[in-house]
């Protein structure tokens, strides 16, 4: 209580711990004391009107006023005045509130409003009976609204007519066990317009502890451009997807015309080779009766040829089927492969001395045929190449990775420069003369071509004169998978 003098004539305990003082302190003292310097003076005019004219002044109209704490600092408080008549005359009794939760309060919801209204999405909140409460700037232009036309309706106004009422069965099952669901799950929803208009949403759902209760706040996106990229993305799908189907005819008539192209060699060929290794025997036989010696040399040099053309005849073919050959794949044990390959070897050298060390090779998934065409190649390969060598010592061993299963044959023959071993795995491409090591150079392009399909890959190593390791790799994942 405070006379007309500005004394303060009574306080009781709960204002001086709210401003710091202790009893009796502010008894007889100036009621400016308690008042911000800054307003000080103001306080003082506006005291004397009050006394010149004393009426009740209710709660309420005292925001934005601060009382002095006895530190100096300030402390946001509403203040009531009601004139009180006394013995001494009329005072001013004047009851002071601490608003600092309330102020806090208010800057928290300002802040909130604040990140609402910046928030590049659309924000609404709604509370269990589906009323809406709040909907940010962005909401309304992304549905056409203006000003607060939202508020106070049914968020069912925003949701299409022909999910409108399972979605009032979703916001009632939402608010028995509200939490939170994250964006993303609103794949395949539609926010309808004011126009009535219907454009392709995600929602994020998250309760909110009210002074109301719980309600929920819904951060709408607009996913338009996202799903005009997605069916763009269908469309490019679908256009590639008929360009391979037309791809695919095309090489398969191209495959089909080389087959039949395959045929025509074999057959049309094969016939005027016979006659040439025919013709080329009798007059081998008729040069004998006549001792020419020259005429026999030229006869075997015609045979030789024959036959080599034949024999390229053949590789051409098994290179053709090995692209078109449709793959099986099994479990292979590729010890058994070894085994089988080794054993025709070595009844075609039975004089020569061969040293084979075969290491513990791992199962593998693959075509059986084709992959004992590659270790038949890669074999033959290393005998063929250590023929000049008085003991050939050829290893097969494999080893592994994490990701591959790698299978080599290594031989101590003749070896190459490794700046031609690029051409190795090509069709046609020899590093030795046909005259020191036989061969048309087609087994090492077989070997890679069957190696690819497989999904795996091919390389080699050497030194001239000492020898040559020749590797492929196929996938771990070959072997574990479901055939």
């Amino acid at each position: 209580m405070v006379d007309q003098k500005g004394v303060i004539t009574y306080a009781n305990p709960h204002l001086g711990r709210l401003l710091g003082y202790g009893p009796g302190d502010l008894a007889q003292k100036k009621v400016e004391m308690l008042v911000p310097e800054s307003v000080s003076s103001q306080h003082v005019a506006d005291r004397e009107r009050f006394f010149a004219n004393p009426s009740q002044r209710q709660m309420g109209k005292g925001r934005g006023l601060f009382a002095r704490h006895k530190n100096g600092t300030e402390i946001p408080v509403e203040i009531g005045l009601t004139p009180i008549e006394t013995s001494q005359g009329i005072q001013t009794l004047a009851t002071v509130v601490d608003m600092r939760h309330q102020k806090e309060a208010e800057a928290r919801a300002e802040l909130f409003r604040l990140l609402v209204e910046a928030s590049p999405n659309g924000i609404l909140m709604a509370d269990k009976s589906g009323v809406i409460t709040y909907t940010n700037h962005h909401l309304e232009i992304l549905l056409g609204y203006g000003g607060d036309d939202l508020l106070g309706k049914s968020v069912e106004v925003l949701v299409p007519e022909r999910v409108s009422v399972a979605h009032s069965s979703y916001r009632h099952a939402f608010f028995v066990n509200p939490s939170q669901r994250p964006m993303g799950a609103g794949r395949d929803l539609y926010a309808k317009c004011k126009d009535g208009t219907e454009i392709p949403v995600e929602i994020g759902l998250t309760p909110i502890e009210t002074a109301n209760g719980i309600q929920t706040l819904a951060t709408v996106v607009d996913i338009r451009h996202r799903k005009e990229a997605e069916e763009a993305m269908v469309r490019m799908n679908l256009m590639l997807e008929g360009r391979v189907r037309e791809r695919t005819a095309e090489l398969e008539a191209i495959n089909s015309e080389l087959e039949g192209f395959s045929y025509s060699i074999s057959h049309d060929l094969r016939a005027p080779l016979r006659h040439l290794d025919g013709f080329s025997q009798l007059l081998m036989d008729q040069a004998r009766d006549t001792s020419n010696e020259a005429i026999i040399r030229y006869a075997k040099i015609i045979s030789g040829s024959a036959k080599k053309l034949g024999e390229l005849i053949d590789e051409l073919l098994v290179f053709s089927r090995v692209g078109r050959t449709q793959m099986e794949p099994a479990l292979v044990d590729l010890n058994d492969v070894v085994r089988e390959v080794v054993d025709e070897v070595s009844r075609t050298v039975d004089k020569r001395k061969i040293k084979w060390q075969h290491d513990r090779l791992p199962m593998v998934r693959g075509d059986k045929n084709l992959l004992t065409l590659v270790m038949r190649n890669l074999i033959d390969n290393a005998v063929k190449y250590t023929g000049r060598e008085t003991v050939a010592e050829i290893q097969i061993g494999s080893r592994e990775n994490e990701q591959d299963l790698v299978v080599f044959v290594k031989d101590n023959g003749a070896g190459f420069d490794m700046k031609y071993a690029d051409k190795l795995f090509r069709v046609f491409q020899r590093l030795h003369r046909s005259d020191e090591f036989e061969g048309v150079g087609i087994g090492l392009a077989n070997v890679r071509r069957i190696i690819n399909r497989h999904g795996g890959d091919t390389w080699a190593e050497g030194i001239i004169g000492v020898g040559a390791t020749f590797s492929f790799s196929l996938p771990r994942r070959r072997v574990n998978e479901p055939q």
